[in-house]
């Protein structure tokens, strides 16, 4: 049978489901990331720096939790913020801010219109990759809070959109 969960947490850009299949983090486009344990409908809010959260993605071992939001705008360049919260303690554990290059014809409900950024985990439970609008793919650890790798995407003049990656987490 297939069991619903109606109670609705207002207007959601981003929904997932955590690795235990008990909770559900979503993005809500008018508070912050939150996660739903669905037995009780209990909800926590991780609230820092964002207000309208379009990307959540759990690790792997649904430890930590990845938030994007839009930020400010700074001249030719949006702010993209990703932000990883420690699920266990609630804590704010990796803040990283990613220009996203507005350019000639480039404004802001365009970006909206065609995604920001995409982020995946590494398999560790601490790495992630990002890959922006400027097609610069850049791989962290978030424990560390350390840049491990960067590289511009190798592509013609279109957007890059996602970064896929191995199941090692080897290759991007």
């Amino acid at each position: 049978s297939v069991e619903s969960h109606t109670s609705s947490p207002g207007p959601v850009a981003a929904i997932a489901w955590a690795p235990d299949g008990k909770h559900i983090a979503f993005g809500n486009r008018s508070t912050a990331a939150a996660i739903r344990t669905l037995a009780t409908r209990q909800e926590r809010v991780f609230d820092d720096v964002c207000g309208m959260v379009d990307m959540v993605a759990w690790s792997p071992n649904g430890s930590r939790l990845a938030s994007g939001c839009i930020g400010k705008l700074y001249g030719d360049s949006q702010a993209y913020i990703i932000q990883v919260w420690n699920t266990a303690t609630e804590k704010n554990i990796f803040t990283l801010y990613l220009s996203l290059p507005l350019g000639k014809g480039r404004d802001w409900l365009s970006l909206a219109k065609g995604g920001f950024v995409s982020m995946r985990w590494l398999p560790d439970n601490t790495g992630m990759t990002f890959v922006n609008l400027d097609k610069r793919v850049e791989t962290w650890d978030t424990t560390a809070q350390k840049q491990i790798f960067a590289q511009n995407a190798h592509s013609d003049n279109t957007m890059t959109r996602t970064v896929v990656l191995s199941p090692d987490g080897r290759s991007v």
